[in-house]
């Protein structure tokens, strides 16, 4: 098979085996093949934020850190609602 991919990726060969699984049950079962195996962390607020697109209200909160000065209530009620809104969806408080 590795050949198939490597060597000649125009044939398009599918096969698969569970002989792997039966007699490594007990065992941590692997795929047979390419495996790319990719970890992936829980978001912190910030990515949150980000991914919510409010990026003007992470540029407020650091600068409101970096100036020591409170955040304006506008954007202090807004942080809120999206750190109540990302500890329902699984965030870490």
């Amino acid at each position: 098979m590795k050949y198939f991919c490597e060597s000649a990726p125009e044939y398009h060969v599918a096969a698969g085996s569970l002989l792997e699984v039966a007699v490594n049950r007990a065992e941590f079962s692997f795929p047979v093949g390419k495996v790319d195996i990719q970890t992936m962390y829980p978001m912190d607020l910030e990515e949150f934020m980000l991914a919510m697109e409010d990026r003007e209200l992470v540029l407020q909160i650091k600068q409101s850190f970096n100036t020591n000065r409170p955040l304006p209530a506008v954007y202090h009620d807004a942080a809120m609602q999206l750190y109540r809104q990302y500890l329902i969806v699984g965030g870490n408080a």
